[in-house]
């Protein structure tokens, strides 16, 4: 090609160019105006380059974008080339008025201002059905007091299908929210116009006294328009649908001397006890259930054995980690909180176990009422091994029997049998040392004897469990060491290794009294929920009691001996 000929080629490309930048056009158009509130309508905002950057669109107080698409096309229509780029607004208007989009510019290109008109709801087509979606939001009460249950009920009525559905829930300020199972359906007729109804329920708990506002519960979704012809048949297109109910303004009462106690529908109280024989300074165990309408897990005092008397001094009491369980009921939420107690009797004779009581407020008949569990009166005989008084019971430990499990109540997998802490006296610190040269001192002497006793009763030794206990000094030492620095781990470990036990809970078994309840405050601190700090001054008190056999195990070990004289 000649050079003529390319800058004339080239002359004519620039022409072009220029020419479909000069006649490049920006513009906006809405789909219908007017439009309603709560009705959505569509803003195109078109460019003639498919290449342009999207402008930013500024949106007037009072309407909100719903959903946003780009459309780009390309045509070849006589020869020309042309195409463009559309950016698709759904919108929607929450109040009456006229609004305006301001101009918009994309370079060069400048798209005018445009406005939109829109009316207040027509209330009118709303009264008699002709609406094919419906959002309404009630409460059962506009007045209540703090911590009282509020059921909020929303409602979405429809007649055509819906498409990607979504509605928010209610997010409150100052209050718990609880949402009241699943939702439910079912048909209603509005001035003659059959409806689908979704139904949502909410249980909502004012945490404080003044207003309690519930903003507007929003829903957003696609139906179906009229049917549409193509060249490929009929077809329904889908319009997007914006609706909201209206703002809930709650009115919570300053609660006065004469509301005192937790607001609800109902409370009970229930209880049980294991079966005796009882004994002082063994456990027995005390299962206290709570079931409250209207009230959440969050809202229940703790439960106070003895509350307004005291805990009755004749009771040691070691309440165990609470089960909650949130059922939902016709009227709203029942909570039903089931606790165990370790109860402790520090004395033999005939005795009362502590009482419970718990205040509330029965909103019914707006009357204050007590929820109270009697004492059980039980007959507590005296411990064989005379630790009865209180001042002797350095340790407690629960062995419980199953308790059948509620309705309400998820069953619980514990391990290992409740026990409670070691209580020691503070004075018995100063003698460490000379406690400690002591046990030594008893190690080496046992571990001696023993070693003399297997080589002469070498039969003996035969019929002994295959894994006989190492009562060494070292190994002695380091339990009581550990014992110092209550390291419960450590302590299992070398309890284990000095008496030959497969587990704490089988030791336990070998002995009885204080030194069980020691084992058994050592497993609970391993094992037992909740997780505490073990205190460990008591087993290693008990340490020499440990390494001696117990009355068991010389009854097992008699038995497992032969005769002297075997039969011919």
């Amino acid at each position: 090609m000649s050079r003529p000929i390319r800058a004339f080629v080239l002359v004519a490309l620039l022409t072009t160019a220029w020419s479909r930048a000069a006649v490049a056009e920006l513009s906006m158009s809405l789909d219908r105006n007017p439009v309603r509130v709560n009705e959505t309508f569509t803003l195109d905002v078109k460019s003639d380059d498919a290449d342009a950057d999207e402008p930013r669109l500024d949106l007037p107080d009072g309407v909100q974008m719903i959903r946003r698409n780009t459309i780009s096309s390309r045509s070849i229509i006589n020869g020309r080339i042309e195409a463009s780029r559309t950016w698709r607004y759904n919108l929607v208007a929450r109040q009456p008025g006229e609004f305006v989009f301001p101009a918009l510019r994309i370079g060069q290109d400048k798209a005018d201002p445009i406005s939109v008109t829109v009316l207040a709801a027509d209330s009118k087509a709303a009264a008699t059905g002709n609406q094919p979606l419906l959002l309404k939001a009630s409460v059962d009460q506009k007045s209540v007091l703090p911590q009282q249950q509020i059921i909020l009920t929303v409602q979405l009525l429809r007649n055509v299908p819906v498409r990607f559905a979504q509605m928010s829930d209610p997010k409150p300020a100052n209050a718990l929210v609880q949402k009241l199972g699943e939702d439910s359906e079912y048909e209603t007729t509005v001035n003659g116009v059959s409806y689908m109804v979704i139904e949502r329920r909410y249980a909502l708990f004012p945490q404080q006294a003044g207003e309690l506002v519930i903003d507007p519960i929003r829903f957003q979704g696609d139906v179906s328009a009229e049917r549409q012809l193509s060249l490929f048949g009929a077809f329904n297109e889908t319009q997007p649908v914006s609706l909201q109910t209206q703002q809930i303004t709650i009115d919570v009462r300053t609660p006065t001397a004469a509301d005192a106690g937790l607001p609800a529908q109902q409370v009970e109280l229930t209880d049980t006890i294991s079966d005796g024989p009882y004994r002082a300074g063994e456990p027995l165990t005390w299962t206290v259930t709570v079931t409250a309408d209207g009230v959440l897990p969050a809202q229940l005092p703790e439960l106070l054995p003895g509350t307004g008397t005291g805990t009755d001094k004749s009771w040691r009491v070691y309440p165990d980690q609470p089960q909650d369980n949130v059922q939902v009921i016709a009227s709203g939420v029942r909570t039903v909180r089931t606790q165990k107690f370790a109860l402790v009797p520090t004395q033999p004779g005939s005795q009362d176990t502590p009482t419970l009581t718990l205040p509330w407020w029965r909103l019914s008949d707006g009357s204050a009422q007590q929820a109270t569990l009697p004492a059980h009166h039980i007959s507590v005989a005296a411990n064989a091994n005379g630790n009865s008084s209180s001042a002797t019971v350095n340790a407690t430990a629960a062995r419980t029997k199953p308790v059948p499990p509620s309705v309400a109540t998820p069953a619980v997998n514990q391990p290992e049998p409740v026990a409670s802490a070691a209580i020691v006296s503070d004075n018995t610190a100063r003698w460490w040392p000379w406690l400690t040269a002591l046990f030594a001192l008893l190690w080496l002497l046992t571990a001696a004897l023993w070693w003399f006793s297997r080589r002469r009763n070498s039969s003996v030794a035969a019929a002994a469990p295959s894994t006989p206990p190492q009562h060494d000094a070292s190994t002695a030492k380091a339990l009581v060491d550990a014992c110092k620095r209550h390291d419960a781990h450590a302590a299992r470990d070398h309890l284990l290794q000095l008496t030959g036990s497969s587990s704490l809970s089988a030791l336990a078994e070998l002995h009885e009294g204080a030194a069980a309840a020691a084992i058994h405050a050592l497993n609970h601190a391993l094992y037992g929920p909740p997780p505490q700090r073990w205190q460990g001054d008591s087993l290693a008190t008990l340490v020499p009691q440990l390494l001696r056999p117990s009355s068991k195990t010389r009854k097992n070990t008699a038995a497992a001996l032969p005769p002297l004289y075997p039969a011919a």
